[in-house]
């Protein structure tokens, strides 16, 4: 099986429930998330609601919640033939009120090698910067909320 991963993190001023209102708001992850035209989710943020999204340059393609843990975590699968793409969501506390946001995705599948040419070079710039700005969205959060 071919498999690979992409993962980055950032620290924030914030607490996780900040970091989590703005995760569970899909409809607006294309303003953290730059290489997403647009995002829905067909129902409530949890386990097994399906969703679609729109990454620029790319087809729309749905995805499910496979796992979550409230104000600490959630997962989501992107099913294609072949292949599947996880993307694993994760906040923990840090000192000094911060908390660590990290981002990844896992791509799994026949397909794989072939994600890894036309989907590395994009997802290796963009999920740096999309986490970046999602720790400073939660952060200016929580500094109205104060």
């Amino acid at each position: 099986m071919f498999k690979w991963e992409i993962q980055a993190s950032a620290m924030a001023q914030a607490t996780a429930m900040d970091v989590w209102n703005l995760w569970k708001d899909v409809e607006t992850w294309p303003v953290w998330d730059h290489e997403l035209e647009w995002s829905k989710l067909n129902g409530p943020f949890k386990n097994g609601t399906e969703g679609e999204l729109k990454p620029k340059g790319w087809f729309a393609s749905k995805f499910r919640i496979i796992s979550m843990e409230e104000g600490k975590s959630h997962s989501d699968i992107t099913e294609m033939p072949f292949t599947s793409l996880i993307f694993n969501h994760i906040v923990t506390p840090a000192l000094n009120s911060q908390v660590n946001i990290s981002h990844s995705v896992q791509v799994t599948g026949l397909l794989a090698p072939l994600l890894w040419l036309t989907m590395r070079f994009t997802l290796k710039k963009g999920l740096p910067l999309a986490v970046e700005r999602l720790a400073k969205m939660a952060e200016e959060k929580s500094r109205k909320v104060r």
